[in-house]
């Protein structure tokens, strides 16, 4: 979550970097619209560092740098309307990666790390008014000595809701995985709702659930699905503006719960409104419940 909310955050930092002085860097028409997929790390627990963010360039390159705990991951990718080529070293893993995922019509991944290699392809069709998706896919997976065929079929339904001051989102889905070797069958069902509420024009609230059930093994390790049900909840306040280039914009705390990891994490966030930056940016304090019975304090960066 915390993320999402630096991707606009970043934008500006690069716009004011390469583009302050009139003329000296023009900066591609889509540039901005680059960052949804940027993801920061920057925590006493994760490490510090971005994923994919969007170099100034005609060309759509993305730089990942990140210095995790325990890792280095660093990387290139390029990117073309629903395709993408990645190299480098990605969540600890070495890969290669070229891949065509449309929300509809054909389809293909190809993945190449040490000792391993994922190559599928399929078609994609969209019903109702594209709230209805089905997807089926043919691959094999090369695992050191081994070669696994395997089917993938993956159908997703979701619908949303808009009302005076509020939204909601509802979204399901079911994944039906193959080995044409074994015979062997993994299947994941998954759900999850959003929803946000304004209570005043100042105070709103946001919350999430999201959940995967599933049943059955994969032959490939790096193919397992593993089930989860998390939850989130916020409630937000925006200060009105001061007039003054610094000052206190809003305040912010949040809860989220792993319950099948058993982990607690409830944050604290205190925002400030700088003058020249389009988001409120400042400091946020987590705390957190660990299975093992320990308790972690988290430092972070926050927006909103």
């Amino acid at each position: 979550m915390r993320s999402a909310r630096l991707r606009h955050l970043l934008a500006l930092i690069l716009v004011m970097c390469y583009g302050a002085r009139a003329g000296a860097w023009q900066l591609p028409l889509d540039y901005l619209s680059r960052f949804g997929s940027t993801e920061v790390v920057l925590s006493t627990q994760e490490g510090f560092g971005v994923r994919f963010i969007p170099l100034p360039l005609d060309l759509d390159l993305r730089l990942s740098l990140v210095k995790a705990p325990t890792y280095l991951d660093y990387g290139l990718s390029a990117r073309k309307d629903y395709g993408e080529i990645r190299l480098g070293v990605f969540y600890s893993q070495p890969q290669f990666r070229v891949s065509y995922l449309p929300p509809s019509g054909l389809q293909y991944v190809g993945s190449i790390q040490p000792d391993y290699g994922d190559f599928s392809g399929g078609y994609a069709w969209q019903f109702l008014d594209k709230k209805v998706r089905v997807k089926p896919m043919l691959g094999v997976v090369i695992d050191g000595p081994r070669t696994l065929p395997y089917t993938l079929l993956n159908v997703s339904a979701n619908e949303s809701f808009q009302g005076d001051g509020y939204s909601f989102s509802v979204g399901a889905g079911a994944e039906v995985l193959a080995f044409l070797n074994s015979g062997n069958v993994q299947q994941a069902y998954s759900a999850s709702a959003f929803g946000t509420y304004k209570l005043t024009p100042q105070v709103s609230l946001f919350g999430y659930h999201i959940g995967q059930f599933v049943n059955g093994k994969a032959d490939a390790e790096r193919l397992q699905a593993y089930p989860y049900q998390i939850s989130y909840l916020s409630a937000a306040y925006r200060m009105p503006s001061t007039g003054f280039p610094v000052g206190l914009g809003g305040l912010r705390v949040s809860a989220n719960r792993s319950w099948l990891n058993d982990v607690t994490t409830v944050t604290g966030d205190v925002l400030f409104r700088i003058d020249g930056l389009p988001a409120l940016l400042g400091p946020s304090v987590g705390y957190r419940w660990n299975p093992d019975g320990t308790r972690t304090w988290i430092f972070s960066l926050a927006s909103m």
